[in-house]
């Protein structure tokens, strides 16, 4: 029975019968197979394009171990708001996962009006780095004007009223105008 083996996987894993992955290593070292270390990458699997300031961006990840061996890591999602490379922290998490095993992450992170613009998320491990760039931006603002107007009505007749609707927000929407006549 090997009870101390030494891996070369670019650090020396030099061990006293530390657990499964030390003992598989040494199994395998022995047998001749070439066993990689753990790998953590990184996918973003779902992801809007665009996002309404004052909604969350809901972001959906995934995380595998490509390696072999067993291995534990800090998954960390970064935002960059207004794209110029100045990244924070949305938080982390750490991930423990066998060799070949995928986890799925999700993250619902709230926007508010100061962040309209270009933004950029990232998933980041320590092997790999992942990112989505997207939108942010202003609610549907809908400026209602009164172009024409008749000075001059008789009672009964119709009115026509000229009027322009123009959407100064950033996002689409449909919202239902109402018109109300003050008779004073």
């Amino acid at each position: 029975i090997l009870t101390n083996a030494t891996l070369d996987l670019g650090v020396d894993r030099t061990r006293q019968g530390h657990g499964r992955i030390d003992t598989y290593a040494a199994v395998a070292e022995a047998a001749g197979i070439e066993v990689t270390a753990p790998s953590f990458g990184a996918s973003i699997t779902t992801a809007p394009e665009t996002v309404v300031a004052g909604n969350e961006i809901d972001l959906e990840f995934e995380t595998t171990n490509t390696g072999d061996l067993e291995g534990r890591q800090d998954i960390e999602v970064l935002i960059d708001r207004g794209d110029d490379g100045q990244f924070e922290s949305l938080g982390s998490a750490t991930v423990q996962l066998a060799g070949g095993a995928t986890t799925t992450g999700t993250v619902a992170h709230p926007t508010e009006m100061a962040d309209v613009g270009p933004a950029t998320i990232a998933i980041q491990t320590d092997d790999d780095r992942v990112e989505h760039q997207l939108s942010i931006v202003a609610p549907p603002f809908f400026d209602v004007a009164i172009e024409t107007i008749p000075t001059d009505v008789t009672e009964g007749d119709s009115v026509v009223v000229e009027t322009s609707v123009t959407n100064t927000g950033g996002a689409e929407d449909l919202q239902e105008l109402e018109f109300n006549v003050d008779r004073n």
